[in-house]
């Protein structure tokens, strides 16, 4: 693989990009760490036996982010995933209707969608919409920007960078509708990754000289189901070598290769991997790929603890976003809770933030008080449960939350029987 020459025809063709961005330096800059809530790093005040904290961890020059995601819609992604992506009940199933067309789906005039998938809910690009949706839902749009581009032979932006999370699900929606708006969008044959990469990288440099502040680092987000096969001959190292520039203007670049076919290519991605600085995960069934972009990490952080040292209990339900963004539900004892976040890159450097939160046990004084309470813990409850967290920790909540209401009702009825009647 001549990765040098195919670099350097590539060079020619993105030479507009590196007009208007100088070559971001490699700027490490470290680990950070910013806890959100509880806000107050002095002490909070609190009747709850949980406590939510949220915030979100970075490393390098910036917690902005500019993330570009290029979608696979090559005529491949029209085979069915082997998984339930709509969750309708049914699972799809390729050449399910015409058995005679299984060697030859792509080249026949009898081609058809539901030739390659019986549920068009189901296929490879289902999984890949439903993928970047959960990105997208899971995004802090203080901080993040995202795009998306498909491409087959030739890319499409579909979406400029945005922080507006209803634009890029219709976008998303208006890709994902009918068999036959699909067969018109998949028209397109093989996979000109190295053109997509570039279209992306152009469009968050663009972005960048636009607006230089605040800094926003660079992500290029690349799923595909096989292999780059455009320009036809050339397609490994046009690739390769667009990686290469990429990384070299400051632009991560992430691949996401989908099912056997591309997991079989793992060598290619490794050496791309080593040659440029690029990373890759390997993703073996395509209904697999929303898991993986969340678990993805667009930072060098590998770990993340929140506990109460207090009470030397971990947080329960953490989450790690792919952005950097967290939360968790840490347990509270009787008095002074000690709340400890700790983050750690893959250097090994560590930084810890701490907030102190105060839990009290008194009974409610009053009716007002209970009724307070209730309500912030049916509040609090609610949250929980619009983040699917863990099942035993829903129910420990919805428990407390009636017995808070049971304190309530109790006092309303002292309060009703103390109140004289009066006369009329």
């Amino acid at each position: 693989m001549d990765c040098e020459r195919a670099r350097a025809a590539l060079a020619a063709a993105v030479a507009v990009v590196a007009l208007f961005c100088t070559p971001a330096a490699n700027a490490e800059g470290g680990i950070h760490l910013n806890v959100s809530a509880p806000a107050n790093p002095v002490s909070a005040s609190t009747a709850l036996a949980w406590t939510e904290v949220k915030g979100f961890v970075w490393t390098g020059e910036s917690p902005y982010l500019d993330v570009f995601i290029a979608l696979d819609l090559s005529k491949s992604t029209l085979i069915a995933s082997g998984d339930d992506i709509d969750g309708d009940g049914r699972v799809g199933r390729y050449g399910w209707d015409v058995p005679e067309m299984f060697m030859r789906p792509y080249s026949s005039s009898r081609f058809t969608p539901s030739v390659l998938s019986s549920d068009t809910g189901d296929t490879i690009a289902a999984a890949e919409f439903a993928a970047v949706r959960s990105f997208v839902q899971a995004m802090d749009v203080s901080r993040v920007r995202v795009g998306l581009l498909t491409y087959g032979s030739r890319p499409r932006v579909r979406a400029r960078l945005t922080s507006d999370r209803q634009m890029l699900f219709d976008t998303l929606d208006k890709l994902a509708v009918g068999e036959r708006r699909r067969a018109r969008e998949f028209r397109s044959s093989g996979s000109n990754t190295g053109l997509a990469m570039a279209t992306g990288g152009a469009y968050l440099l663009q972005a960048r000289k636009e607006a230089p502040s605040p800094a926003r680092r660079m992500q290029m987000l690349v799923l595909f189901d096989g292999f780059p096969n455009r320009p036809k001959g050339r397609g490994p190292e046009h690739a390769a070598a667009t990686a290469q520039v990429l990384q070299d203007l400051g632009v991560q670049v992430h691949f996401f290769p989908l099912g056997a076919t591309a997991v079989r290519n793992a060598p290619f991605f490794e050496f791309v991997d080593e040659l440029t600085g690029s990373r890759h995960t390997k993703v073996g069934r395509a209904g697999e790929i929303a898991e993986k972009l969340a678990e993805a990490r667009l930072d060098r952080v590998t770990e993340l603890e929140v506990v109460n040292r207090t009470a030397n209990r971990a947080g329960r339900g953490k989450r790690l976003f792919a952005d950097g963004s967290f939360d968790a539900i840490v347990p509270l004892v009787a008095g002074t809770n000690e709340i400890v976040v700790r983050a750690v890159d893959s250097q090994g450097e560590a930084v810890e933030v701490t907030r102190w939160i105060d839990r009290q046990t008194v009974p409610a004084a009053s009716l007002e008080d209970a009724r307070a309470r209730a309500e912030e813990l049916e509040a609090f409850t609610e949250r929980i449960r619009e983040r699917s967290a863990e099942t035993k920790l829903l129910v420990d909540l919805e428990a407390a939350t009636s017995k808070a209401r049971e304190v309530e009702r109790r006092l309303r009825l002292e309060v009703e029987s103390a109140t004289p009647e009066s006369d009329d």
